[in-house]
């Protein structure tokens, strides 16, 4: 089935840009939805590979023309710029927060009262300590 939508012709190999060994389909110029149904699911996986590899070129191509249409309209200084200053993730600022607890047992381990309990605090607990005895500042109770 595969062989016929590509016009007979199996598999070819190429190099990308990179050098890397994709796979290219020959495309047929309609794809009728009763050829697709057809197809089995290896077919198919083929297909969608093949389709998203296509896709993922196109759009890195958009992408491009479109950073050059920027870069025309408010001149190549302020398109680097905001290249640059872009995050590749997400960030956060939090103000730092003073640490509320304590392990009495090593004084360099704190713990500020948020997120996950660390396991010194989380032993103690378990071992029917409160949470108010670790916290700084106060008197422990005897």
């Amino acid at each position: 089935m595969i062989a016929r939508l590509r016009g007979g012709v199996g598999p070819v190999d190429r190099a990308d840009g990179d050098g890397a060994k994709s796979t290219q389909f020959m495309r047929e110029s309609r794809m009728r939805t009763s050829e697709i149904d057809e197809m089995d699911f290896e077919q198919l996986w083929r297909l969608y590979e093949e389709l998203s590899r296509v896709l993922a070129m196109k759009i890195v191509a958009e992408k491009h023309e479109l950073e050059k249409k920027l870069a025309q309209l408010v001149g190549p200084e302020a398109g680097l710029a905001f290249a640059e200053e872009a995050p590749s993730h997400p960030v956060r600022k939090y103000p730092k927060v003073a640490p509320k607890y304590r392990n009495p047992l090593a004084p360099e381990e704190t713990w500020s009262g948020r997120g996950k309990r660390p396991k010194w605090l989380v032993k103690a607990l378990e071992g029917g300590a409160k949470l108010e005895t670790f916290k700084i500042g106060s008197e422990p109770e005897t």
